[in-house]
C-alpha cells in the first residue's frame, strides 16, 4: 500500500494543517509542508512541490477575516 501524500501552504507562523490534522495522522499520511512567511520574496516558486508527487494540496488562509475593511 502506498502512503498518502499531503502537502499544505502556510502562510503565517503558527497556523498548522488545522481540522484535517487528526484524520491524516491517523492514516499515517505522509505530511509536507510549504511555509511561505519564510520563503524570501520571489522565490516562492522553487519551493513549491511537484504536482505529481502530492495526492492532496491543503491550502490555508492568512491573516485576513471578514472584518477587514482596507483590503
Amino acid at each position: 500500500m502506498s502512503t498518502f501524500r499531503v502537502h499544505y501552504f502556510q502562510h503565517i507562523v503558527g497556523e498548522g494543517v488545522g481540522s484535517p490534522e487528526s484524520w491524516l495522522n491517523r492514516n499515517h499520511a505522509h505530511v509536507s509542508v510549504t511555509e511561505f512567511f519564510r520563503l524570501e520574496k520571489g522565490v516562492a516558486c522553487v519551493e513549491l512541490p511537484n504536482p505529481d508527487d502530492v495526492d492532496l494540496l491543503i491550502i490555508m488562509g492568512g491573516e485576513m477575516s471578514v472584518n477587514d475593511e482596507d483590503i
